[in-house]
C-alpha cells in the first residue's frame, strides 16, 4: 500500500496532495513537551511555544512546497519519491530551525 492509496486526489497534475495538517496539530500540541524533556533542562516558556510551532508550520509549508515542486519540475516522478525527497528537505528545515532558532541557548 503506498501513499497514493491513503491521500486523496487533488493536484492538477492527477497526483495525490497530502492534505496532512490535521495529523499535523497534534504533533503541534505533543511535540513540544517531547522535544523539550529530551533536549532542553530549563523550564518552557510561551515564546518558545510560538517558535516551535511556527517553525513546525514553516516545515510543512516546505514539505508542501518541495513536493509540489518535484512534481512540477519532473511530472514523471513517483508520487513516493517526490514525498521522500520533500519530507529529507523538511528534515532539514525542522532540524536546524530546533537546533539555532527555538532551543538555542537553552541547555
Amino acid at each position: 500500500m503506498g501513499v497514493e492509496h491513503i491521500v486523496p486526489e487533488g493536484s492538477t497534475l492527477g497526483e495525490p496532495v497530502a492534505p496532512i495538517e490535521p495529523v499535523g496539530g497534534c504533533e503541534e500540541l505533543l511535540g513540544p513537551r517531547l522535544q523539550r524533556d529530551l533536549a532542553v533542562a530549563a523550564p518552557p516558556s510561551l515564546v518558545e511555544l510560538t517558535r516551535f510551532a511556527g517553525l513546525q508550520s514553516l516545515s510543512a509549508l516546505v514539505n508542501f512546497g518541495a513536493y509540489a515542486a518535484v512534481l512540477l519540475w519532473r511530472p514523471g516522478t513517483e508520487p513516493l519519491v517526490a514525498l521522500v525527497a520533500a519530507s529529507c528537505v523538511a528534515m532539514v528545515v525542522a532540524y536546524v530551525g530546533m537546533r539555532f532558532a527555538v532551543f538555542r541557548g537553552r541547555r
